[in-house]
Formats: C-alpha cells, sequence, structure tokens
C-alpha cells in the first residue's frame, strides 16, 4: 500500500472491496479476505443504506488505511485495479 500511496498523492481510490450482507469480498473474484488495513472504528457502517464500498486513503488524512463508504455517493472517487506485472 505504501508504494501505491506514493503514486496517488492525497486523493481517495476505491480498491475494490465489496460488502454482501455481512461479509467482505473482492469484486473480481469474490474472495475472502486474507488482509485488512481498516482505519481504527472501521468499518462503521456510518452515513448511508448502501455502505458496502471500501476507500484507501480518505482525502490523505488516513495513512493508507480503509473506511467503508456509502456505494451510491461515489461519483467523485477515483478507483484502482488490479493488474499483472
Amino acid at each position: 500500500m505504501k508504494f501505491i500511496s506514493g503514486l496517488v498523492g492525497n486523493n481517495t481510490y476505491l480498491i475494490g472491496l465489496i460488502k454482501n450482507d455481512t461479509k467482505w469480498f473482492w469484486i473480481d473474484n469474490y474472495t475472502k479476505l486474507n488482509y485488512t488495513n481498516w482505519r481504527i472504528s472501521e468499518p462503521n457502517s456510518c452515513c448511508g443504506m448502501n455502505v458496502k464500498c471500501v476507500t484507501v486513503n480518505w482525502n490523505g488524512i488516513m495513512d493508507d488505511q480503509w473506511s467503508d463508504i456509502d456505494c451510491d455517493n461515489m461519483s467523485s472517487i477515483n478507483f484502482i485495479c488490479k493488474k499483472k506485472v
């Protein structure tokens, strides 16, 4: 994550993590998490009915930690894609 944050700066990005009713999954293949980096008190389902998406580096103040977000309120948020190297 430090490598990615060095590239994206203070911008906020979706990381492709979604939630069904109770569990979090990676959107590309619906695998369960084997690593987490939640900010303290996250995920907290705050501020919306559709809090099933995850951002990283919320406006540069979260030091690469994750926060859940309302999926209906993402129009101005960038995203990070996975690519084989």
